[in-house]
């Protein structure tokens, strides 16, 4: 068997699934878990996390942010939408500013000087909402007091980080692409982005 590469299964071995259940419409109408998958698991419903349950795993992560009001008025503007159960366009943005999506930005507003307006924009995909998506995303940003500052246009200082970044040896020099950059705003604010990506370890 083992020169087969068949070895025996640990005792304590075990496969956890995590789904979460589709919207509730016509086309998902049907049983999204069929009996046969449904089966092989001991099913255990969880609650969704509470604010506080939020704040305090993103306190045990990065304790760098406790007391951070910029975290503070994060959570609060997440749980907003949420609460707005009654409205598709609040719940369309509160599923981009998940969990996941929280604490991706609570890394990012450590490891880069992005102000914390522009990450919530683009966790949401801002550019290309819909004008009443984002009237609403607008509206509850001033709610919440999250406004842009004058570090979001500044690109000089990212220029210079940019330009500061060492040339990496690779040995697939095929999946290297070849792109070409100007010293221009629109194309040091991309290689910002990339730089933000590279330093938070979101990068391909």
């Amino acid at each position: 068997l083992a020169e087969r590469r068949v070895y025996p299964v640990h005792p304590d071995f075990r496969i956890i699934g995590i789904s979460e259940p589709p919207p509730l419409t016509q086309a998902t109408a049907s049983k999204w878990l069929g009996s046969e998958a449904l089966a092989m698991f001991r099913v255990k419903s969880l609650s969704d996390l509470t604010p506080a349950i939020e704040l305090s795993i993103i306190h045990s992560l990065y304790p760098t942010l406790d007391g951070s009001v910029s975290l503070n008025q994060l959570i609060q503007l997440a749980s907003a939408l949420r609460e707005n159960k009654n409205d598709t366009t609040s719940q369309s943005l509160a599923q981009s500013l998940s969990t996941r999506q929280l604490l991706r930005i609570a890394k990012r507003l450590i490891d880069t000087d992005t102000a914390l307006v522009e990450l919530i924009k683009k966790a949401c995909l801002y550019r290309f909402l819909t004008p009443l998506a984002r009237n609403t995303l607008e509206e509850q940003l001033a709610r919440h007091h999250i406004h842009p500052t004058n570090s979001t246009t500044d690109t000089a200082t990212d220029w210079s980080r940019v330009r500061s970044v060492q040339k990496q040896t690779v040995e697939e020099l095929a999946l290297v692409p070849d792109i070409l950059f100007y010293q221009n705003k629109q194309q040091e604010r991309i290689l910002s982005a990339m730089l933000a990506d590279y330093t938070c370890g979101e990068h391909l």
